[in-house]
């Protein structure tokens, strides 16, 4: 039997992560339990959003046996479980516990609701975790933080708890409403930022052509997705060039980017290669360079998220 598969040996699997990102200076009830082969277990990945966790196999496994005990030795509240299947795409669902609709978890300060059985995500990208803190050391009061694909616009808590004022953009409506609600966790007035439901592509191009601009972009598209006029379709290791060259013609001279994409299909150097080649097209370039941005310590076998930080643009 692995030693994951051993149930009795999940607390110390706990412990262990826990020290490691407090190491780290991270505090938070939301991270990486189990990374699959860095962690011994192939094809079985673990999250945990405070006392619930989050199991997603491939290959059509369930929960390793036995591990219903960390359920009933207190260990965590609920366990869910979800097939990474190309082909199946159904929400996660909660196999040992009570299931819960909404839960708030607390990461480096912040209030984050998640919702287990949500189909895309949990409503939080925990590998983004530094990257959010990034944000918020970067921030002044007064700040322009413009968000796009925002999602559940966490992001935009990071900014405007350092009192960024903040405009979020995605195509979903509910997402940005889920974004509000996080808002008011953290004691940030909604109505002091601006929510915009539309295609970031279109936001862009309307940006430039009116000429408004902000201290900060971050970039974090899907990495397939259709909609918009001025991008149909877009692809991440086709598109991030053209994608990066319309976000840096809104940076205000001396603002910075983050740029960053889930893919294994591009390599670092190449993301950072097709990054770089739009700071060229919109005729800007980043004084102050692109540095790279690792995951998280939790994340001790992905590479999948690619993230550069570019300063001082010019």
């Amino acid at each position: 039997m692995s030693r994951l598969q051993d149930p009795t040996s999940l607390p110390r699997l706990l412990r262990v992560r826990q020290q490691m990102l407090r190491q780290a200076g991270a505090e938070t009830e939301a991270f990486r339990l189990v990374d699959g082969d860095a962690d011994g277990f192939p094809g079985l990945w673990v999250d945990v959003f405070g006392g619930h966790w989050l199991v997603q196999t491939k290959g059509g496994r369930g929960l390793p046996a036995g591990w219903e005990k960390a359920v009933v030795a207190g260990w965590c509240e609920s366990i869910w479980l979800k097939h990474l299947a190309q082909e199946e795409k159904s929400a996660p669902v909660c196999v040992v516990g009570t299931a819960v609709e909404r839960l708030v978890v607390t990461e480096n300060g912040m209030r984050l609701e998640v919702q287990p059985a949500a189909g895309y995500s949990c409503g939080l990208f925990i590998d983004q975790r530094d990257n959010r803190q990034r944000v918020r050391q970067a921030v002044q009061p007064g700040t322009r933080v413009l968000n796009l694909f925002a999602y559940t616009c966490s992001f935009s808590v990071a900014a405007a708890m350092a009192g960024a004022v903040t405009t979020s953009v995605d195509l979903n409506a509910g997402y940005l409403d889920w974004g509000k609600r996080d808002f008011l966790l953290n004691e940030q007035d909604p109505t002091a930022h601006y929510w915009i439901k539309g295609d970031s592509f279109d936001w862009l191009a309307a940006f430039a052509k009116k000429g408004r601009q902000f201290d900060g972009v971050i970039l974090d598209p899907p990495t397939f997705s259709r909609g918009g006029k001025k991008k149909a379709v877009f692809r991440v290791e086709r598109d991030y060039a053209e994608l990066t060259a319309l976000a840096v013609a809104v940076v205000a001279p001396g603002g910075w980017l983050l740029a960053s994409a889930n893919t294994h299909r591009l390599a670092a150097e190449e993301f950072r290669g097709q990054v770089l080649a739009g700071v060229q097209m919109a005729g800007r370039r980043a004084q102050g360079g692109a540095e790279v941005l690792p995951m998280p310590v939790d994340f001790a076998g992905s590479d999948y998220l690619k993230a550069l930080w570019l300063s001082e643009i010019r």
